[in-house]
């Protein structure tokens, strides 16, 4: 059985070296991408924070992964181009990283939301884990 933090490590390595979301980088930084409660200061936007939850299966772990993608632009359009961008790239894919296969991935995606100023847009990702 996979446990969460391994899990949630090898997501965010292969989006850290996936193309789509390298191309997403905007001005003088890249997209920041952290696990989902970094406890950072200092915080650079955009930038994609990622959670994940395993359920064990019989074979494969069940695993739920949501992306959250933030902007502090004016309007939602740079959050929900980040999150459809990953969720078209990530959807009926499948990936090797770390040594853990994700496979039968389901990716949907998630309105952006608005909270102090910052827009948030999720893709939520069904898969499997070995």
């Amino acid at each position: 059985m996979l446990d969460n933090n391994t899990v949630q490590e090898s997501w965010i390595d292969y989006l850290k070296g996936n193309q789509l979301v390298l191309s997403l980088s905007t001005g003088t930084f890249p997209v920041e991408i952290r696990e989902e409660h970094w406890g950072g200061e200092k915080f650079v936007y955009p930038n994609i924070r990622v959670m994940c939850e395993v359920t064990p299966g019989e074979c494969l772990d069940d695993c739920l992964t949501v992306i959250s993608c933030f902007s502090e632009q004016k309007s939602s359009k740079e959050a929900q181009n980040i999150a459809g961008t990953i969720a078209a790239g990530l959807h009926n894919k499948s990936f090797e990283q770390n040594g853990i296969r994700i496979s039968a991935i389901r990716a949907k995606l998630i309105r952006a939301v608005q909270e102090n100023g910052v827009w948030k847009a999720d893709v939520q990702v069904n898969s499997k884990a070995i």
